[in-house]
C-alpha cells in the first residue's frame, strides 16, 4: 500500500493519497462516505453495562454524556496535567483531565472506567481513518506523512509520532501544516522561484500563520524555506461559534429573567445551531437559531421553552471583528519580524475551514489585495493533499557520494556515512522549516538560578547542517541537563521537554568545562551530545520527551494553599457577588462548600484538586474576575497608572449598575487592556497571564 497523507486536526482529520502516474491527488472518503472524520472519541455504556469506544461521527452523535466524549484532544498532546493550557481545556469541555498515574504527571482523560493519554486517544482516530482508507482503496496502510502545527513543540511532535506508532503506522515524516498546504497549492511547480508565500491557516480550534520563500535551484529542485511563523492555540472556528452561543444564552436569559439550565443536551443543540448560523451568514444576510422545545424550566413539570434568536450578517460581522483582528495582528507580527510588508508577499494561501467565513476572507483580501489570495484548493483538504504528495515521493534517499539507496529515515549513508540531511526526495522537494521557539537548558547564570540558556535560538531553520553548542561548568561528576523549549528568559516559564543525565569520567577536575550540543533532524527529534574538551569523552543521547514534574512534594503545603484559596474566594464573593452571572455565582458558592469539606479532611490530593478548581473559578467569572484583577494590579502599579485603572474600573461598575451594556463592554475592554499592560510592566514580560495573580496575590513583583 502506498503511503498516505494525514491531517490530524483539532476538529477534523483528513486523509489523502497521491497517484504519481496520473498526477492525481485526492482526499479519501471515510467509512461514512464523508471527506472529513471528526477528531472525537467517546465511550458509550451499553444496556449490558459494557463500555464501547466509538470514534468520529459516532462519537459526536453520542455526545450526550459529555464527560465521556473527548473533543480537541490535540490540545493536550505532550502536556502535563498542571500546565496552564490544561486549565483552558477544562474551562471549555466537560471531560475530566487527570494525571496518567500517581507517578506520571502527563495529562490524561478519564473515559468511563479507564484513563487514556492523548496519544492513545489520537491513535484511535488514526486507526479508524487508516482502516477506512484500506477498505476504500484495498491494501493495508502502513506508512504516512502526518502534519502538525508549526508551533508544536518537541514533546507535542513526539506525542504525535507515538500516537501513529500505537496505530500501527510508520511515520515517514512529520511536516508543518503550512508547508504541506503550500505543496498542495502547487508551489513546487516550475515558475514558482522567488515567490514569497503567506499561509493563513484558521482551523476549528487553532490559528497558524507562516511565511515561506520558494526557490528552485539549477537542477530544478524546489526549496521551501520557512522564514516566519506565529500561532494562537486558542483561536479558531469554535471561538466564532461561542460568540453566537453566548448571544443566544443572553437573549434567553433576558427573556426569561433567569439563566437557562446547565443542560448538556440543550447546550449541545445551541452549539450545533450556532455553527450553522455562522456558515449561513457568510452567504446570506439573515439567519436564525430556532430550537423548538429546547429545554424545560427547572421547576417541577415546568414548561418547555422554545428558543428563537435572529442574527443579521452585519451583526455577526461586528461580533466576529475582534477575533478577525487578532488573526491579522499575528499576520502583522510575522511580517514585521522578517522586515516585510504586504507588498512583498506574492501569494496568500487560505487554509482551514474557518477561512470560508466571509468576514475572514474579506479581511485578508483587504490587507493583501484580491489578486494575491489563492482559493483554488479546498481549505479543509489542502493540508492532507500536500502531505499525500510528500508521502508519495518520500521513497528513499540516494547518497550523493556513493549513490547507495538508503531508507527515508536515514540521516547518513549506510555505506559511506555521508550526511543525508540535505538530500532531497525523489521529485526534488527540499524543505527547511523553522523553529517557533528556542531550545535550551535550565542553568545557573551568575546570581540567576533559573536562567534559560538558549542553544538553538527561535527562528532556526532545520534540519541543521551541524549541531549547535554552548559551554557550561560542571559542578559535579553527575550532570543533569533539563531541556526546555520556549521564549522566556526564565527557565521555569518555559516547558521542560525532558531531562538528560550524564556521568562524567572519573578524575575530572572540579568545575571543568563541558560542551553541550543540540541537533534537530527534519522531524525535530533532538540529539543531545555532551563532550569534555581535552578528553575523549563524548556521549550522545536522543531526547525522549516526557512530562517532568520538577516541583518539590507539596503534601505539607497543600492544605495551606487550599486554606488561602478559600479565603480568596470568600473575599471575592463579599466584594464582587453583585457582578457575577447567576451560573458563575452558583458554581463558585457550590464549589466553596465542597472545598471547605475537603479542607477538613487529610487527603492532600483533594486539597490540591480543590485549590486548582477554586483558582480556576476565580479566573473565569467574567466581569467579576476583571474587576478583581483590576483591584490587585492597581495596588501594585505606579500612582498615575493605578489611578487610571481605578477610574476605568469605576466606569465599568457604574455602567453595569445602569444596565448600559454598550458602555460597560467598551469600558471593560479598556480595563482588560490596562491590566495586561500593567502585568507586562510588572513582570518584565515573564508573567504568563493574569491568573498568576491568584497564586501570588501579595508578593512583590520585580520590575
Amino acid at each position: 500500500m502506498k503511503a498516505i497523507g494525514i491531517d490530524l486536526g483539532t476538529t477534523n482529520t483528513v486523509t489523502a493519497i497521491h497517484h504519481p502516474d496520473g498526477k492525481v491527488t485526492e482526499v479519501v472518503e471515510n467509512g461514512e462516505a464523508k471527506p472529513y472524520t471528526p477528531s472525537v472519541v467517546g465511550v458509550h455504556t451499553r444496556k449490558t453495562g459494557e463500555e464501547a469506544t466509538v470514534v468520529g461521527q459516532d462519537a459526536v452523535d453520542g455526545a450526550g454524556n459529555a464527560t465521556c466524549t473527548v473533543f480537541s484532544v490535540k490540545r493536550l498532546m505532550g502536556r502535563g496535567v498542571s500546565e496552564p493550557e490544561i486549565a483552558d481545556v477544562r474551562k471549555r469541555f466537560h471531560y475530566e483531565i487527570v494525571p496518567a498515574s500517581p507517578e506520571d504527571p502527563t495529562a490524561a482523560i478519564r473515559m468511563g472506567s479507564t484513563v487514556r493519554t492523548p496519544p492513545e486517544i489520537s491513535s484511535l482516530i488514526l486507526r479508524k481513518v487508516c482502516t477506512d482508507v484500506a477498505r476504500s482503496l484495498g491494501g493495508q496502510v502502513t506508512h504516512a506523512v502526518i502534519t502538525v502545527p508549526a508551533y508544536f513543540e518537541v514533546a507535542q511532535r513526539a506525542a504525535t509520532r507515538k500516537a501513529a506508532e500505537a496505530a500501527g503506522l510508520k511515520v515517514k515524516r512529520l511536516i508543518d501544516e503550512p508547508t504541506a498546504a503550500a505543496i498542495a497549492f502547487g508551489m513546487r511547480e516550475a515558475g514558482t522561484t522567488g515567490k514569497r508565500v503567506l499561509v493563513y491557516d484558521l482551523g476549528g480550534g487553532t490559528f497558524d500563520i507562516s511565511l515561506l520563500q520558494m526557490v528552485q535551484d539549477q537542477d530544478g529542485r524546489s526549496h521551501f524555506h520557512v522564514v516566519g511563523a506565529a500561532g494562537d492555540n486558542w483561536l479558531g472556528g469554535d471561538d466564532f461559534d461561542h460568540l453566537i452561543v453566548d448571544k443566544v444564552l443572553e437573549e434567553v436569559r433576558d427573556r426569561l429573567g433567569t439563566a437557562p439550565p446547565d443542560d448538556q443536551r440543550f447546550r449541545r443543540a445551541v452549539k450545533e445551531h450556532s455553527e450553522k448560523v455562522k456558515w449561513k451568514l457568510s452567504n446570506q444576510d439573515f439567519a436564525v437559531v430556532n430550537i423548538p422545545g429546547a429545554f424545560r424550566m427547572p421547576a417541577d413539570d415546568g414548561p418547555l421553552i422554545d428558543v428563537y434568536v435572529e442574527f443579521t450578517r452585519e451583526q455577526a460581522n461586528r461580533m466576529f471583528a475582534p477575533l478577525v483582528a487578532r488573526t491579522m495582528a499575528l499576520v502583522d507580527d510575522v511580517l514585521a519580524e522578517g522586515n516585510f510588508t504586504a507588498e512583498d508577499i506574492t501569494d496568500v494561501l487560505l487554509v482551514g475551514g474557518s477561512t470560508l467565513m466571509a468576514s475572514v476572507r474579506e479581511a485578508v483580501i483587504a490587507r493583501f489585495g484580491v489578486g494575491k489570495v489563492r482559493m483554488g484548493v479546498k481549505p479543509m483538504e489542502c493540508v492532507a493533499l500536500g502531505a499525500a504528495i510528500l508521502a508519495s515521493t518520500e521513497t528513499g534517499l540516494e547518497c550523493p557520494s556513493c549513490e547507495t539507496a538508503n531508507g527515508d529515515d536515514a540521516e547518513s549513508c549506510q555505506n559511506c556515512d555521508h550526511s543525508l540531511l540535505e538530500v532531497g526526495s525523489d521529485d526534488g522537494i527540499v524543505i527547511y522549516e523553522q523553529t517557533a521557539m528556542a531550545l535550551g537548558i535550565a542553568a545557573i547564570d551568575g546570581d540567576n538560578s533559573d536562567a534559560f540558556v538558549e542553544i538553538i535560538p527561535r527562528g532556526t531553520k532545520y534540519p541543521l547542517r551541524e549541531p549547535m553548542k554552548k559551554m557550561f561548568t560542571a559542578a559535579a561528576r553527575r550532570v543533569r541537563i533539563p531541556v526546555h523549549e520556549g521564549v522566556h528568559k526564565v527557565a521555569s516559564k518555559n516547558r521542560v521537554q525532558g531531562v538528560v543525565e550524564v556521568e562524567l569520567p572519573e578524575g575530572l577536575e572540579p568545575n571543568s568545562d563541558v560542551e553541550v550540543s543540540f541537533n534537530y533532524d527534519r522531524d525535530r527529534v533532538v540529539t543531545v551530545m555532551v563532550r569534555v574538551p581535552g578528553t575523549t569523552f563524548v556521549q550522545a543521547t536522543t531526547l525522549h520527551p516526557h512530562v517532568v514534574d520538577d516541583r518539590p512534594p507539596a503534601a505539607d503545603d497543600a492544605k495551606e494553599d487550599l486554606e488561602r484559596s478559600i479565603d480568596l474566594v470568600e473575599d471575592f464573593l463579599v466584594r464582587f457577588d453583585s457582578y457575577l452571572e447567576p451560573f458563575h455565582g452558583d458554581r463558585i458558592k457550590g464549589r466553596l462548600v465542597k472545598a471547605k469539606a475537603a479542607f477538613r479532611g487529610d487527603d492532600s490530593a483533594e486539597h490540591r484538586r480543590f485549590n486548582g478548581l477554586l483558582l480556576r473559578d476565580l479566573d473565569s467569572a467574567g466581569l467579576a474576575t476583571t474587576l478583581y484583577y483590576a483591584d490587585i494590579v492597581a495596588d501594585r502599579a505606579e500612582p498615575a497608572d493605578s489611578e487610571r485603572i481605578r477610574r476605568t474600573a469605576q466606569t465599568v461598575r457604574e455602567a453595569h449598575e445602569q444596565r448600559n451594556e454598550a458602555r460597560r463592554a467598551h469600558a471593560e475592554k479598556i480595563l482588560r487592556e490596562l491590566i495586561e499592560r500593567e502585568l507586562r510592566k510588572l513582570s518584565g514580560d515573564t508573567m504568563a497571564d493574569a491568573s498568576d495573580l491568584l497564586r501570588t496575590p501579595h508578593s512583590a513583583t520585580s520590575r
